[in-house]
C-alpha cells in the first residue's frame, strides 16, 4: 500500500510597481492622443478591475505613454480624462498572465463632462515589444474542452509547437519546441511546482475547477523566467469577487454500464467492477466589499477497480500425480488454501485460474486562497492548497 500526503503553502504579497518578477500578471500598456495624432501629456487614467473595483492610477508621461504593471488577470474598465478633451470611458479590458494587453487612446476635444464610451473589448494581441512566443488557455476553454482524468495542463498540447512526451518517458508531460520534457518551468501563482526528482510538474493536485488561466511560452523567454530551457508555463488561480460565485461538478463511471471483455468470456471469469467517482465544488465571493475576497475549492477521487489476473493453481489431477508417500505435509497443508479453478477444461499447464484482485484509489485535493486590497499599490494575496491520498495496488497472483 502506497500512502500519499502532499501540502503547500503560498503567501504572495504583492506590490504593484514598476518591476518585473514572474509573477503571474499581466500589463496594459499604450499611449494618449488627440484627434491631429498629437501626444497628450498628463492625461489621468484610471484602471478598474471589474470584479473587485480595485483601482490603478497613471498619468501619461511626456511621450503621451501609460503602463500599468503587475496585473492581476481579469477584466478591466479604463477612465481617462484630460482637460479641454471629452471624458473617454473603455469598458472591457481583457489582461492575461505573462500578456501586455496594447491600448492607443484617442481623445476628442470637448469639455471633460461630456462623455465617450468605447464598448468594444480590448484584448492581448500581436506583441511588438518582445520575441516571446506564448499562448494562453483560458477558463473557458478548461470547462469546455474534454480532459481524459482532468488534468488541465494537457491542454498545453493546444499551444503551437507543443507535442506530448514520448512513452516512458520520465515524468511524463510534453516537450515544447524540441526541448526535452525536464527542461520545462511550472509555477503555480508564481511559485515553482517543479517535482525535483522527476523535474516535472507535480500531477497530484486536482485543480482544474480553481484555475482561471494558464499561459504557456515556447521560444525565447523572458528575464524574469529562468531555471529551465523549455516551456515556461504560468498558472494562475482564481480569485473571489464582490459577486458569490462557484459551481459543483460529478463525473461517474460504473461497470453496470460497461461489458465484459474478451478474454475474461473465454475463460468463463467474472467482469471486473468499476467505480470511479469524480466530484467537487467552488466557491468565491466578498468577505469585506472591494477589500478583501475569498476562494476555495474541493475536488475528490474515488476509484475501486479491481484488475483481471490469471494464474495456474493446482486441480485434482495435478495433486494426483505425486506419490502419497512423497507428498510433503506442508505443501498438503497449503493446499487448502489454493482456489478451486474457474476453467476446468484448461490444458495441462496453461492457467486455469482467473479472478478480480482489488486496486484501489482515493484522494483529494482542498485549496483555498484569500485576497486583500490594503491600497491602490499594496495587496495581499495568501494560498494554501493541499493534497492527500491512499493507493493499493496488488501484486502478481
Amino acid at each position: 500500500m502506497l500512502q500519499l500526503g502532499t501540502c503547500a503553502l503560498a503567501l504572495v504579497v504583492l506590490l504593484v510597481a514598476t518591476t518585473v518578477s514572474a509573477s503571474p500578471t499581466g500589463s496594459v500598456v499604450g499611449s494618449v492622443k488627440d484627434p491631429s495624432g498629437s501626444v497628450v501629456v498628463g492625461a489621468k487614467l484610471t484602471l478598474t478591475n471589474v470584479a473587485t473595483n480595485a483601482k490603478i492610477e497613471a498619468v501619461s508621461d511626456h511621450n503621451g505613454g501609460f503602463q500599468f504593471l503587475q496585473l492581476a488577470p481579469a477584466v478591466y474598465s479604463l477612465v481617462v480624462e484630460s482637460q479641454g478633451f471629452k471624458k473617454l470611458t473603455e469598458q472591457s479590458i481583457l489582461v492575461q498572465v505573462d500578456q501586455i494587453t496594447h491600448m492607443d487612446i484617442a481623445l476628442e476635444i470637448g469639455s471633460v463632462n461630456q462623455i465617450v464610451e468605447v464598448a468594444s473589448a480590448a484584448t492581448p494581441l500581436l506583441e511588438t515589444d518582445r520575441s516571446t512566443l506564448s499562448n494562453v488557455v483560458d477558463s473557458q476553454v478548461i470547462s469546455n474542452m474534454p480532459l481524459n482524468a482532468r488534468q488541465y495542463l494537457d491542454l498545453a498540447l493546444l499551444t503551437p509547437g507543443v507535442l506530448p512526451s514520448s512513452t516512458g518517458t520520465q515524468g511524463g508531460g510534453f516537450n515544447v519546441a524540441g526541448a526535452r520534457s525536464q527542461s520545462n518551468v511550472f509555477l503555480l501563482d508564481g511559485v515553482s511546482i517543479i517535482d525535483t526528482q522527476i523535474n516535472s510538474a507535480l500531477g497530484n493536485f486536482r485543480l482544474t475547477d480553481a484555475v482561471q488561466e494558464f499561459a504557456v511560452q515556447t521560444s525565447v523567454a523572458t528575464a524574469e523566467f529562468g531555471r529551465g530551457t523549455g516551456g515556461q508555463v504560468s498558472i494562475v488561480t482564481k480569485s473571489g469577487s464582490n459577486q458569490f460565485h462557484g459551481s459543483a461538478f460529478e463525473y461517474l463511471r460504473n461497470s453496470v454500464l460497461d461489458a465484459a471483455d474478451f478474454f475474461t468470456n473465454k475463460n468463463h471469469g467474472t467482469k471486473n467492477p468499476l467505480h470511479r467517482n469524480q466530484y467537487g465544488a467552488t466557491v468565491g465571493g466578498p468577505v469585506l466589499k472591494d477589500k478583501m475576497f475569498f476562494f476555495g475549492s474541493y475536488e475528490g477521487f474515488r476509484q475501486i477497480a479491481p484488475t483481471v489476473s490469471s494464474a495456474r493453481v493446482p486441480t485434482d489431477a495435478d495433486i494426483a500425480l505425486v506419490p502419497v508417500n512423497q507428498r510433503d505435509p506442508i505443501s498438503v497443508a497449503l493446499l487448502k488454501f489454493w482456489p478451486a479453478p474457474t476453467n476446468t477444461a484448461a490444458p495441462l499447464g496453461s492457467n486455469n485460474f482467473i479472478a478480480n484482485v482489488g486496486s484501489t484509489t482515493f484522494d483529494w485535493t482542498g485549496l483555498g486562497k484569500v485576497d486583500y486590497n490594503f491600497s491602490e499599490k499594496d495587496h495581499l494575496s495568501a494560498r494554501w492548497a493541499e493534497y492527500s491520498g491512499t493507493t493499493f495496488t496488488p501484486g502478481a497472483l
